[in-house]
């Protein structure tokens, strides 16, 4: 297992842990394709492996449109980096590892929304996913740096 999914999996474990305090249904629907999304990973199945991955970046914009109707711009810019880098991987386009630098900018804000934590309780779960998300392309992003310049 590689960094970036061990640090999604401990991520998808903070995530059952806060299920039960996520207040809406909704996010609790979102919470639990995420844990799918991620579980259907380790399959070596071609079918599941695009499933896992398709199902991700669906789940990044429904969550970013859910943010955007209720109007909480935090959880919104936090989630909008995944949603680029999704959108470039699937359709290919360049400078995809470079969008991967900008994954910075929402761990800054994760940070930001910890000091305000009671106001972001209830998307907690499903941010702390996707800013695991968000590190691990950090971290790959890092790596490929590392490997081109040896």
């Amino acid at each position: 297992m590689t960094l970036g999914r061990t640090i999604i999996a401990i991520a998808i474990f903070i995530g059952i842990q806060f299920y039960q305090k996520t207040e809406s249904k909704f996010l609790k629907f979102i919470l639990l394709g995420f844990i799918l999304s991620f579980l259907s990973s380790f399959f070596d199945i071609d079918f599941l492996q695009a499933f896992s991955s398709l199902s991700f970046g669906i789940l990044v914009l429904i969550y970013f449109i859910y943010c955007l109707y209720h109007k909480n711009w935090l959880p919104a810019l936090i989630s909008l980096p995944a949603l680029i880098s999704f959108i470039f991987k699937i359709q290919y386009w360049p400078y995809a590892s470079e969008v991967q630098l900008a994954m910075v900018i929402p761990l800054i804000l994760f940070i930001i929304s910890l000091f305000n934590f009671k106001k972001y309780k209830n998307e907690f779960a499903v941010m702390v996913i996707i800013i695991s998300y968000e590190i691990s392309e950090l971290i790959s992003f890092i790596n490929h740096i590392i490997s081109s310049n040896s």
